[in-house]
C-alpha cells in the first residue's frame, strides 16, 4: 500500500493519501512531486479504517455506489468541504483501493464506490474544493514568470493558455514562479513562488512544438480524463519577487496587443480572480486598490514570441 502526504506551503488543510493502485500513486507523484513531504507505505489494514466493516460481503453490497460521477464533482464524497477550510492544521485522509472486485473511494468518513477512471479527477477535486490560503496571503487565479527578481503575473479565464505561455516563457529564459495560483503577500504585495509542476494538455504542448520548444525529459500523467505533459524546471533565483505587472491574457487569431486597463476594471477584474474568494472588507479592497496601481493590462496575443518581448519592455523600461 503507496502512501504520500501532501503538504502545500500557504495552503491547508494537508493531504495523507494512500493507495494500492501504482498507477494512481505514480499520478500523484508527478502532480504533486515538491508538495510532497513524505512518502512511504502502510500495511493494508491500516488503511482501511472505517471500512473494516467491508470485510463482510453483505456489508460491502451495501456500500453506497456513485454511479454518477457528477455528484463527486460537488463534493459529495465529503461532505464538510467547507468546514475544513476553517479548520487550522487539519489533515484529509483519503483512501483509495480494490477489495472484494470493488474499488472504494473513502474520505472523511465517507466511503462510496467509485468508477476506477475516476480515482485522480476525484482527489483533485477534493483538494481544489477544500483548499483555504494563509490569512498572510492573497491568492490570484494566474501564472506568473520571473524576470531579474521582478514576478510578471498571467491572469486569464481557464483554457486562455496560462500554462502553455508559461512554460513557452520559462523555455526563453523566464523563471516559472507559479501556474494556476499566484500567492501574494498583503502586508507588502511581494509574490511568493507556488510551483507545483508545469502540466500541458496535448494541445499545448502541440503548440509548443511549433515553436520549436523541446519536451524532454518530461513525466506524464495518464489517468481517466486527465492526461497531461509534466515539465522539469530549473530552481528559482529568488525566494521572493515583486510584482513588475499584472496581465489579462487572451488568446487570438491574428490580433497582438498590450493596453493598460483603467482602474476601476482593474479593481473589478482582480476582485473576481481571487482563487478563494475573500469577502469585500476594507483590508482587502485596500490590497487589490494598491495591486492596480503595479500596473495592470490587457494582453491580446496571437504570436507567444510577442508576449516575451513585451515582458522584457515592460521590464526594462
Amino acid at each position: 500500500m503507496h502512501r504520500i502526504y501532501i503538504q502545500r506551503p500557504y495552503h491547508k488543510p494537508d493531504f495523507d493519501i494512500a493507495t494500492d493502485d501504482d498507477r494512481l500513486y505514480k499520478s500523484l507523484v508527478a502532480a504533486y512531486g515538491p508538495f510532497i513531504a513524505q512518502k512511504g507505505s502502510m500495511e493494508n489494514t491500516e488503511c482501511l479504517g472505517n471500512s473494516e466493516s467491508l470485510e463482510n460481503t453483505e456489508n460491502l453490497k451495501k456500500t453506497k455506489s456513485l454511479e454518477n460521477v457528477e455528484g463527486l464533482k460537488k463534493t459529495e464524497i465529503l461532505k464538510n468541504a467547507g468546514n475544513l477550510r476553517n479548520t487550522a492544521n487539519a489533515t484529509v485522509k483519503i483512501r483509495f483501493y480494490l477489495i472484494q472486485g470493488k474499488y472504494i473511494f473513502e474520505c472523511d468518513g465517507t466511503i462510496k464506490e467509485i468508477p476506477y477512471d475516476y480515482a485522480l479527477q476525484a482527489i483533485e477535486n477534493i483538494i481544489y474544493e477544500t483548499t483555504a490560503i494563509d490569512d498572510e496571503m492573497l491568492a490570484v487565479h494566474a501564472g506568473a514568470v520571473g524576470i531579474d527578481g521582478r514576478a510578471f503575473i498571467l491572469a486569464g479565464f481557464t483554457e486562455s493558455g496560462k500554462s502553455t505561455l508559461t512554460a513557452y516563457l520559462y523555455n526563453q529564459g523566464y523563471e516559472y514562479i507559479s501556474d494556476d495560483i499566484v500567492l501574494i503577500k498583503k502586508k507588502d504585495l511581494s509574490v511568493v513562488p507556488f510551483r507545483r509542476p508545469l502540466q500541458l494538455r496535448q494541445g499545448g504542448a502541440d503548440v509548443l512544438r511549433r515553436y520549436n520548444v523541446r519536451l524532454d525529459g518530461c513525466d506524464f500523467i495518464d489517468f481517466g480524463n486527465i492526461k497531461r505533459i509534466v515539465m522539469p524546471v530549473k530552481p528559482l533565483l529568488y525566494d521572493e519577487y515583486s510584482i513588475g505587472g499584472i496581465l489579462f491574457i487572451r488568446r487570438t487569431e491574428n490580433i497582438n496587443s498590450l493596453l493598460p486597463i483603467p482602474k476601476q476594471k482593474a479593481f473589478t477584474n482582480l476582485m473576481k480572480n481571487q482563487f478563494v474568494f475573500m469577502k469585500p472588507e476594507p483590508e482587502l479592497l485596500g490590497i487589490i486598490k494598491a495591486l492596480c496601481e503595479k500596473g495592470v493590462y490587457e494582453l491580446l496575443y496571437s504570436d507567444m514570441k510577442y508576449v516575451g518581448d513585451v515582458l522584457k519592455g515592460i521590464a526594462y523600461e
